[in-house]
């Protein structure tokens, strides 16, 4: 009872996808993303920074877990297309219109 009343736990692995679970209200959501097969720092903190935004324009937490989980989807291919060095994270900035208006279904 005293425990989080939400949580998102991000990056399993499942086959050839990437699963990030919202559990909340005793109800678990999956959210599946294609799996790139590499790993780039910063994911995670752009995950939770994104997830966050989301969360302050008032969407519900598997919304915003589905806007952030295809924003990083969308990184990694484009970061992935431009052969960048994966030890130098991925590529977001040219991608944050997408975040400024309907572009994940806000």
């Amino acid at each position: 009872n005293m425990g989080a009343k939400a949580v998102v736990i991000t990056g399993i692995e499942s086959g050839s996808s990437l699963v990030n679970f919202v559990y909340e209200n005793s109800t678990a959501f999956p959210v599946y993303i294609p799996n790139s097969k590499k790993v780039f720092a910063g994911t995670g903190d752009l995950f939770a920074s994104v997830l966050t935004g989301a969360l302050t324009k008032g969407n519900s937490l598997i919304t915003a877990t589905k806007i952030s989980s295809q924003f990083i989807y969308d990184c990694l291919e484009y970061t992935i297309n431009k052969n960048a060095p994966v030890e130098e994270g991925v590529l977001f900035e040219p991608l944050l219109y997408k975040l400024g208006g309907d572009t994940y279904g806000e």
